[in-house]
C-alpha cells in the first residue's frame, strides 16, 4: 500500500519531468505511477476524495499520455488544464498527510 508521502513524492517528481516536455515518456510514465499510487490509497475509506481528485486527474491527462503520440502544442494546452488538478491532488494528499 502506498504511503501519502510517496504520493506527494510521485507528485514531485511529475512537476519535475513537466519541466521538459520532451521527456515523454517519463512524463508519462511518472503520471501513470501517481494515479496508480493515489488508486491504492483511495481504497482506504478517509481518503475518499483522493478517488475523485485521481479521477479528474486522469481524465485530464489522458490526452497528453497516450504513447503513440508526440507531446508538441497539445501540452502546453493539456498541462495548463492538468497543473490547477495536480495541485488540488497534491493539497488532498497533504491534508490527509
Amino acid at each position: 500500500m502506498p504511503s501519502i508521502e510517496q504520493c506527494l513524492d510521485q507528485v514531485a517528481a511529475v512537476r519535475e519531468a513537466a519541466v521538459d516536455p520532451n521527456a515523454a515518456y517519463v512524463i508519462r510514465s511518472r503520471l501513470e505511477r501517481l494515479l496508480l499510487s493515489c488508486a491504492g490509497l483511495s481504497q482506504i475509506s478517509e481518503f475518499k476524495g483522493i478517488s475523485t481528485s485521481c479521477d479528474k486527474l486522469y481524465e485530464l491527462s489522458a490526452s497528453v499520455c497516450r504513447p503513440s503520440e508526440s507531446l508538441d502544442v497539445r501540452w502546453d494546452e493539456g498541462w495548463s488544464r492538468i497543473s490547477p488538478a495536480l495541485d488540488e491532488l497534491e493539497a488532498l494528499l497533504s491534508k490527509s498527510g
